[in-house]
């Protein structure tokens, strides 16, 4: 089930996503270009722990780093659907912080599972960023293509179906390429996250 657009335009230009996107898709070049798809600084840095500062600056830049075509385009895609309205909630600012903590808890779920096994790519972030959207607008449409055909979803039931798809591709895919496991740590941050943000807001109100 692929994504296209939301009924949900946002109230701002959402530059920070617009930088972030570029910013992945500008690597992913610089790597096919000039490094023959691999960046040699992340093999030197993979093997450092989270908590250490090597391991904090590869767990950081790997957020931007893509493995293929098909994995920067999905992600920029996703990226661009949710990202306007949840940089719109946090501020521009605060949504990039935002934006690196769920990526950090994405990748650190997958240390804990697989401290062996190296993961790239922004899709803990976005995931992050998709959990905040279903707290923030759960009820937003969601158009998309299942196959052939083209599906109208409440924004809520869209994103609980995705967690389904992670859970089954960590029941049944664990030796994959995929990391399900750090788009289940990104999106319980992102959700958890905006809970909190939002239950304060109303209270503060």
């Amino acid at each position: 089930m692929l994504p296209v657009y939301d009924d949900n335009p946002g109230e701002n230009r959402p530059v920070v996503t617009w930088l972030i996107a570029a910013f992945c898709l500008l690597l992913f070049l610089f790597q096919l270009v000039f490094l023959n798809g691999r960046l040699p600084i992340m093999d030197a840095l993979a093997s450092a722990p989270p908590w250490m500062p090597a391991g904090l600056v590869f767990r950081v830049f790997n957020l931007f780093v893509h493995a293929d075509f098909w994995h920067i385009t999905g992600n920029i895609l996703y990226l661009l659907i949710f990202g306007n309205n949840i940089e719109d909630l946090y501020g521009k600012a605060r949504y990039f912080g935002f934006y690196v903590l769920c990526g950090l808890a994405g990748t650190l779920c997958h240390w804990l599972v697989n401290p062996e096994q190296t993961v790239v790519g922004a899709s803990g972030a976005i995931s992050g960023v998709m959990g905040a959207y279903m707290v923030a607008h759960p009820d937003a449409r969601i158009h998309s293509m299942l196959g052939p055909i083209k599906i109208k979803l409440k924004a809520v039931t869209w994103i609980l179906i995705y967690v389904v798809m992670n859970i089954a591709g960590v029941t049944f895919l664990a030796d994959g390429t995929t990391s399900f496991i750090a788009h289940l740590g990104g999106i319980a941050t992102g959700t958890l996250l905006t809970w909190i943000w939002l239950s304060n807001r109303r209270q503060a109100a």
